[in-house]
């Protein structure tokens, strides 16, 4: 395993659970603040599902707080629909550009976002560079699934601190 690093073990998914028979018709299973859209929408879970979840808990990691907050269930739901409130100042060290990428992986139009965690990936690394965020982001969203990013990721790591990802 890795030794060093924290190990994320929830991001808000249901597809095991629904797998084994855990859960019923019409119920969610799940964290409210990292189930995306069309998971409350009763839709299929699809790695763009992942990124989004993925995506509320780097947003959780990197500012201290919950993006989609409440004090009950249908609130949180809620906020999850609702226009996406993005810090207007980002904790000291966190790159430029942030911002875009967050707004491409947490769309509720999941079939406009990074369609999967590799070109969220991408993403990140490339906002330490000095190519325009709207370029990056542009470009991962029409990028083929069929290409495997992974070396450029490997390469960029280090130059926003991300740690190595092992899947």
């Amino acid at each position: 395993g890795p030794t060093e690093g924290a190990v994320l073990t929830d991001f808000g998914l249901v597809k095991a659970a629904t797998a084994s028979g855990l859960s019923t018709t019409g119920v969610i299973l799940g964290t409210p603040p990292y189930i995306a859209p069309e998971i409350w929408s009763g839709k299929e879970a699809t790695p763009a599902t992942d990124v989004y979840s993925l995506a509320c808990v780097f947003y959780e990691m990197l500012t201290g707080n919950v993006l989609f907050a409440g004090e009950s269930t249908p609130e949180i739901m809620k906020k999850h629909f609702d226009p996406l409130q993005l810090p207007d100042h980002w904790p000291e060290g966190v790159p430029e550009g942030i911002a875009g990428v967050f707004k491409n992986a947490l769309r509720v139009n999941r079939n406009e976002g990074y369609r999967d965690v590799s070109s969220f990936l991408s993403a990140l690394v490339g906002i330490g560079k000095t190519e325009n965020i709207n370029t990056i982001a542009s470009r991962e969203l029409t990028r083929s699934s069929d290409v495997n990013p992974q070396n450029e990721i490997a390469e960029d790591q280090t130059q926003i601190g991300i740690p190595p990802v092992v899947f």
